[in-house]
């Protein structure tokens, strides 16, 4: 075994392994399902507002 990451023979110890486990579940993001805004006239000002910053599927398309 060797301490060199790049070697191919190197592994991670238990430890390492459950100290990176921990960080990746503490900066997992919580996702949501949709929100519904039923009081917002779709083109409305206020509509606009609400989805600025958003990515969405008709921007989306842009990107791809």
């Amino acid at each position: 075994m060797t301490d060199n990451p790049f070697d191919l023979d190197y592994r991670e110890s238990a430890a390492e392994l459950d100290d990176f486990a921990e960080v990746l579940a503490a900066d997992a993001p919580t996702t949501t399902g949709p929100t519904y805004h039923g009081d917002l006239l779709q083109g409305s000002d206020e509509w606009l507002q609400t989805r600025c910053g958003l990515l969405t599927a008709s921007e989306m398309k842009l990107i791809i």
